[in-house]
């Protein structure tokens, strides 16, 4: 199992799945019967939420298939499925936990997404236009962050503030949260001044928001990577289906009107 850095990099070249269910664009008869009573499974991070939900939904329209969603930490994600808990796909902001399942036989294949993100900060109050990015973090006394011990998001965000030369000096002021939108939320509500998540994540704010993002330095962001992976006892053919269809240049629209970059 993955350590106390999540993140760490495992190879991804066995990172393909088998090709199934014919041609996407056309969505093969044998991925388009009714299966009501047997929906596909996802199993997401929770950084993916709103996009993952908005695929899930226009793929249950164009092939009859429901699609039930779960949202959660990778780490958490990873041992629930571990311990038993059925997932057709899992997708995962941390591609060493899908490499963990392979090798323990519970995932059959899977693949690196096309989709990207970067690190911000997100403050409730507004600064003005001279607030430096080190001003506002200085400013922070209470920093939300996913948990870097079990949150990608988290560890990411340690990195950077490492990689800066900034966590000694607020590592006393983090406050660890079960994930990456945990953090975004206890900025919502007044539980931390500011929080370390995705540009991905920020959408979710809303039209109203009011406070601070400030994108992290360029110089120590991280490469933020996707994985996708099908699960080795569900209906592999059904789920091979949904994840091309989220990886299709078609959902580029989907993907980027929600905050994340294409690559």
């Amino acid at each position: 199992m993955p350590g106390s850095n999540p993140v760490a990099r495992l190879p991804l070249n066995r990172l393909t799945w088998p090709i199934a269910c014919v041609a996407i664009a056309g969505l093969a008869a044998s991925c388009t019967h009714r299966t009501s009573d047997n929906p596909l499974t996802v199993f997401a991070a929770a950084s993916l939420t709103d996009a993952i939900d908005a695929i899930a939904d226009s793929f249950s329209v164009h092939t009859e298939a429901p699609v039930r969603v779960h949202v959660a930490a990778s780490s958490v994600l990873a041992r629930q499925i571990e311990s038993g808990a059925r997932a057709d796909i899992f997708i995962t902001a941390d591609p060493s936990w899908g490499e963990y399942l392979i090798e323990q036989g519970i995932v059959v294949s899977g693949r690196e997404l096309t989709i990207t993100s970067h690190l911000v900060l997100v403050r409730r109050e507004t600064s003005d236009s001279s607030t430096s990015l080190r001003e506002a973090l200085d400013s922070s006394r209470r920093l939300a962050i996913g948990d870097p011990a079990h949150v990608p998001a988290g560890a990411y965000a340690k990195d950077w503030l490492e990689c800066m030369g900034m966590w000694g000096l607020l590592q006393n002021r983090i406050i660890p949260t079960i994930d990456v939108r945990a953090a975004l939320a206890a900025v919502d509500t007044g539980a931390a001044d500011a929080a370390i998540v995705y540009s991905s994540d920020t959408h979710a704010l809303g039209a109203a928001y009011g406070g601070d993002i400030f994108r992290l330095a360029d110089e120590c962001q991280p490469e933020i990577t996707y994985g996708a992976y099908v699960g080795r006892f569900g209906n592999v053919d059904r789920s091979v289906a949904f994840l091309e269809y989220l990886s299709s240049p078609a959902r580029r629209e989907t993907w980027t009107k929600l905050g994340f970059e294409w690559r």
